[in-house]
Parts: C-alpha cells; structure tokens; sequence
C-alpha cells in the first residue's frame, strides 16, 4: 500500500514530485516498520512460545484469533489496494495526452512517461502478489476441511500447509518478473526510437508525416 501510495503521489502531484520524493520514501519507509513492529507485537504479546512448531510459519495454539484477524486484514488491503493501482493507472493512461498539451517542461514530460512505466510494473506486481496471498488462506481452508485426525497424519497435514505458503517463491520470481519487464520496456523504447529515426523529415512524405503526429497530439 506504501507504494501504492507513492505512485499515487508521483501520477497526481509530478510537477512537485521530484522535491520531495526521497522525503517522502523515507517517511513512508518508517511508516512500515512502525506497522509491522505493531503487527508483531499485537500478535505475540504475552506469548511464553512453549508449544512446538515444525517451522515459524505456524502460529502458537492461542494466537489463532489474532492471525486470522491479520490474514483477513492483508487479504483485504491487498485487494483493495490493486482495484485502486487499476483505477489510478486507468484514469492517468486517459489523460496522458492532456497533461502533454499543457505548457509543462520535458523533465516533467519524462516525469510523466517513467510513472506510467513503473505503474504498470507495479500493477503486475500488486497483481501476483494478491494472487499468492489468496492461495495461502484457500489452500489452509481446503486442508483443514478434508482433515481428519483419525484417519491422516497431522505430520503431513502441517507439511501440505507449509508447500501452500508460496511467498518464497514470489520472493524468487520478483526479480525475474521485474528484469523480464524492464527488458521489453527497453526492447520497445529501442523500436520507437529506431521508427522516429526512419521518419522522412523533408518533402512531401516529411510534411505527411508531421501532419499526422501533429492531428494524433490533438486527437
């Protein structure tokens, strides 16, 4: 959501972004340690830690309320917060053209472009990462459903619990997501580039040639 945030920021505010995004990183890098210190803290307060556990991801016998609470609570912030990097990104891709009319500088222009870059960047991500966070609690719910002590081995049960948790594999393919997409993104800026280098400028194909980008500005 911190990135959400910020990228909302950058989309809506790009004209005074560039002042004070590092100040704003920083706070909201301070806001999300704070949470999650209050997060940990809220689920384990008072918690002795006696009971056995095959790995860290489960949770004490007692603190099963609270780690509902929490799954319910990231499941929500998640879905809410990719609806709103869709309607963000929508309403920005709308008005691209508009805010070129307008009377800005080409660093705002740029500005402009590499915020629509890193949105649909982070839409994807958003997008896996909602996708993982859904697996987990579905798979748990499934498992505990089709449970039963008498008859299947809690030692596996738990094991099927801990193959649902897939945060370490997002952990591994967010890199590669991310440097797969920075490579087309580059790939593409490369073709662009090559077709405007190819424009005849002079003649009566240079003057079509304007004319057409001149009524495709103002379409």
């Amino acid at each position: 959501m911190t990135m959400i945030f910020e990228r909302c920021v950058a989309i809506f505010h790009a004209l005074r972004y560039e002042k004070f995004s590092k100040t704003l990183g920083n706070c909201l890098l301070l806001l999300t340690i704070v949470i999650t210190v209050c997060q940990c803290c809220w689920s384990y307060i008072n918690e002795d830690f006696n009971s056995p556990q095959i790995t860290c991801l489960f949770t004490p016998p007692k603190r099963r309320n609270e780690r509902n609470i929490q799954l319910y609570v990231l499941l929500s912030v998640h879905f809410v917060g990719l609806l709103t990097m869709m309607f963000v990104y929508t309403v920005h891709h709308r008005n691209q053209r508009q805010l070129f009319r307008l009377n800005q500088s080409l660093s705002v222009r740029f500005q402009i472009c590499e915020n629509l870059t890193s949105s649909r960047l982070l839409f994807t991500l958003s997008a896996l990462q909602l996708i993982i966070y859904f697996v987990y609690p579905l798979s748990v719910l499934f498992l505990k459903k089709n449970f039963n002590p008498t008859k299947n081995s809690l030692a596996v049960f738990l094991s099927n619990i801990h193959v649902a948790y897939l945060v370490s594999e997002y952990t591994l393919i967010l890199p590669l997501v991310t440097i797969k997409f920075l490579r087309n993104i580059k790939q593409v800026r490369r073709s662009n580039i090559q077709s405007m280098i190819q424009m005849k400028a002079a003649g009566e194909e240079g003057w079509a040639v304007y004319s057409r980008q001149l009524r495709k500005q103002w379409e």
